[in-house]
């Protein structure tokens, strides 16, 4: 075991306002992984450039698809359970709260899936897609999902691409306590989204005891994923967090991933992105700047960590 860290920026390809804060955060080394979505209309276009950013300049991360039901459209270009609308010849997904978890099929969840792999290993040609993330978590809310979730990625396997499953985020937040001396300043972002989404359903929050079950079907499947998910979204960012949670790893062999949501430039309210939190969107950049201020390199070294990709995890 080592103490390991990613850092991971979500939501790239959504707009131009959240790629330009990832590729501020990226010219400082900030971070060392990029979750992209493939379901936006600048997304394709968005993740080339990219790639050719990472390729002209020799920068070092990876690519990770961010799986979305909830933003942008559907790439299985019809009707399905997952949209709610459909215009210019796109179907677009159900906003969170026009979800109605029990009216879902669980194979337009798979069938989605796979075409929004296929369409990152389009992009990426020869290079693997490195893990799958999901906007917003839904498919870790609701144990069904989940399961098809897993399931799909472990069979998953283009054109021989893969010889083993592709890494995912990891089904356990970080909690002020998890009962093993690992002490926080967050809470669970997924136990707080359970509450929040869950009302729709009479859905109860995630306990302890369920994000475990999710865990251990992930494992039975032999999918990697890192010990635990800080999302400094809920945590309102400071550079005090940041320092708190490294902190927290001095006595711990565990690995996490630091996830952060970043913009830069033009956040126009009118130009936000369809399914991107508007509440939050224009906070993005503050989120930026804590996490340039933070000497996340002298805290590393300090606490012993090492700055790893989601395929690196020991």
């Amino acid at each position: 075991m080592a103490k390991q860290i990613i850092l991971t920026a979500d939501d790239f390809g959504a707009c131009d306002y959240i790629n330009e804060g990832i590729y501020t955060a990226i010219e400082k080394r900030k971070i060392n992984t990029v979750s992209v979505f493939v379901t936006h209309l600048i997304s394709k276009s968005s993740i080339e450039n990219l790639i050719k950013f990472r390729d002209d300049n020799n920068y070092d991360f990876n690519i990770g698809l961010h799986f979305s039901i909830n933003s942008g459209h559907s790439l299985l270009n019809r009707k399905s359970s997952l949209t709610n609308k459909s215009g210019g010849g796109y179907h677009y997904f159900k906003k969170v709260k026009k979800y109605k978890f029990n009216k879902i099929k669980l194979n337009d969840i798979e069938e989605e899936l796979i075409a929004q792999l296929k369409k990152l290993d389009d992009i990426l040609e020869d290079t693997p897609i490195d893990h799958i993330s999901n906007h917003c978590g839904l498919v870790y809310i609701d144990i069904d999902f989940f399961n098809r979730f897993i399931k799909t990625i472990k069979n998953y396997n283009n054109n021989n691409k893969y010889n083993k499953p592709i890494p995912i985020r990891s089904p356990i937040s970080w909690l002020k306590s998890m009962g093993n001396g690992i002490i926080s300043t967050l809470s669970a972002p997924t136990v707080r989204q359970g509450i929040k989404l869950g009302m729709s359903k009479k859905f109860f929050a995630l306990t302890r005891k369920k994000l475990e079950e999710r865990k251990d079907a992930a494992q039975k499947l032999n999918i990697k994923f890192p010990d635990y998910l800080v999302d400094i979204i809920y945590g309102q960012a400071t550079t005090n967090i940041l320092e708190g949670i490294v902190k927290d790893f001095k006595n711990n062999e565990i690995s996490a991933e630091l996830m952060f949501h970043l913009g830069k430039g033009n956040d126009d309210p009118d130009l936000i992105p369809h399914g991107i939190n508007r509440t939050y969107y224009s906070k993005r950049e503050k989120e930026l700047d804590v996490l340039l201020s933070w000497d996340l390199q002298a805290d590393f070294q300090k606490y012993g960590i090492s700055k790893v990709g989601f395929n690196q995890l020991s």
